[in-house]
């Protein structure tokens, strides 16, 4: 196995990191990611037509592997969302410069004295969270993992199994 990825690379206090990230429209991202389990690129960019009743569609253009899937985010988060939209003068889209956001991301871990596990680490604390959650629905392990794997965009749930470390 690759080396970097011998831990866990989850945050041990994501919400703490994403309330002192600089940019508005940052923490934005990282609750998506950390909320809906998408990848940097899937929360960069939301257009309007893929909002609808508090769910967010990721598009084929979007997704890995070009699958289409639907998430669900906080009615606040999905607010948010929204009202960036509406703010920010960019006709139906949310977005962020991933580079800048990562960066926003590394100079916040680097002032809290956090490790720093990129945009990828609040992916990872949603499949812990996930996980948790089906299993404490009465789901067993291998019943979770298969949910988690399908949330992510995952073709396998062993390829889930990793973020669980």
């Amino acid at each position: 196995m690759n080396e970097r990825y011998g831990g866990s690379r989850a945050y041990r206090n994501p919400d703490k990191i994403i309330s002192a990230l600089k940019d508005e429209k940052h923490k934005i991202a990282a609750q998506l990611q950390k909320q809906a389990g998408l990848r940097v690129r899937e929360a960069a960019l939301i257009k309007k037509d893929q909002l609808g009743e508090g769910k967010i569609l990721i598009t084929k253009s979007g997704a890995k592997g070009g699958r289409e899937s639907e998430v669900e985010v906080s009615k606040e988060l999905y607010k948010e969302v929204m009202e960036v939209m509406a703010v920010i003068g960019v006709e139906g889209q949310f977005q962020i410069d991933q580079d800048q956001y990562r960066e926003d991301i590394k100079d916040t871990y680097h002032e809290l004295q956090e490790d720093y596990y990129g945009t990828h680490g609040f992916r990872w604390n949603y499949a812990q969270d996930k996980q948790m959650e089906y299993q404490e629905e009465g789901e067993s392990f291998e019943q979770a993992l298969s949910h988690v794997a399908e949330d992510m965009g995952h073709s396998r749930a062993d390829i889930s199994e990793h973020y669980l470390k």
